[in-house]
């Protein structure tokens, strides 16, 4: 209503014209300053707004769809989703070595679910020892991770702590995500670490290899010896055709962009894969020295107050 605002609060905050996730500029003094939406895309246009080279502001919004847990690996020695969310089982890989191995070193001893409202004990987590090993993540059943809605809107996130420093480079390999390095194989969505410690998320979609990059760009760092907790965003609007990727640390956004694609991810068969690098294709290479702890898939756009927490 005109004095009320609506019965839905779906973003608040304060006014900033740099942050990504503040409110645009809509009104000043009380009045409305030229805004108006169209296709989940917010546009602002008036005299104070914009240059002469791009006078009018675009915001997008993810879908507002209620997200749904995929799937959740929290590396108990059941390997079962003890939060009754799904019934996917975790599955250790087939790297070239080692397989990794349990650790009794844990982000914290209890999980916060804020999909559910539950929380649980938490024992375990999976070591990498950065040589050799990596894992597989795959489904059971009917849930293999393959829903064509994954391709549209999806969330991935984990705890992780670097054990020593990454190879020094502007590349250090995948901490969590699909990948193939077959153009044949479908699009990928994965969180990359960089020698720096830096982290950067990166979708991949349409007419394969190296054609098309939705990149959030590099930020946060991760601190070795720290548990951090990590999450990417990606999703797809068709009527604009725009993709957006989020890259969120610690539950803060440290990086996103928005870009023009030809449509959402391709469709794949390949599993999500933790600590290297490595397909049903290619041999596993880039292994990352770090521990991982609850994995999870959702399907949708999480915000950082629904991702897993550690309890007080």
């Amino acid at each position: 209503g005109e004095h009320k605002g609506w019965n839905k609060a779906v973003i608040s905050g304060k006014r900033d014209r740099k942050s990504l996730e503040a409110l645009p500029p809509i009104t000043e003094k009380g009045s409305l300053m030229g805004a108006w939406f169209r296709g989940r895309i917010f546009y602002i246009q008036n005299e104070r707004v914009g240059r002469r080279s791009a006078p009018v502001l675009r915001y997008s919004f993810h879908p507002f769809d209620k997200p749904q847990a995929m799937a959740l690996w929290n590396f108990e020695k059941k390997q079962v989703d003890s939060s009754g969310v799904t019934e996917i089982q975790a599955r250790e890989g087939k790297g070239d070595g080692n397989d990794p191995r349990y650790a009794e070193k844990i982000p914290c001893s209890q999980i916060y679910d804020p999909l559910t409202g539950k929380k649980r004990q938490n024992s375990l987590a999976l070591y990498f020892d950065g040589i050799d090993d990596y894992i597989r993540l795959r489904g059971v059943k009917d849930r293999d991770l393959s829903d064509d809605r994954l391709r549209l809107a999806q969330t991935m996130e984990t705890f992780v702590r670097l054990e020593s420093p990454p190879p020094r480079g502007n590349y250090a390999g995948l901490l969590i995500g699909r990948w193939t390095q077959d153009t044949r194989g479908g699009d990928h969505f994965v969180i990359f670490l960089h020698g720096d410690a830096s982290i950067e998320a990166h979708a991949q979609s349409e007419l394969g290899y190296f054609n098309r990059f939705h990149s959030s760009g590099r930020g946060g760092s991760l601190e070795v010896g720290k548990w951090h907790h990590i999450a990417a965003v990606y999703w797809f609007d068709e009527e604009s055709s725009t993709a957006h990727v989020r890259l969120y640390q610690d539950y803060h956004l440290v990086s996103g962009k928005d870009f023009e694609a030809e449509g959402p991810l391709e469709p794949t068969q390949f599993p999500y894969q933790l600590g290297g690098e490595g397909d049903a294709i290619t041999r596993p290479f880039r292994f990352v020295h770090a521990t991982f702890d609850e994995v999870r898939i959702s399907l949708g756009v999480l915000r950082p107050d629904q991702f897993l927490r550690c309890t007080p």
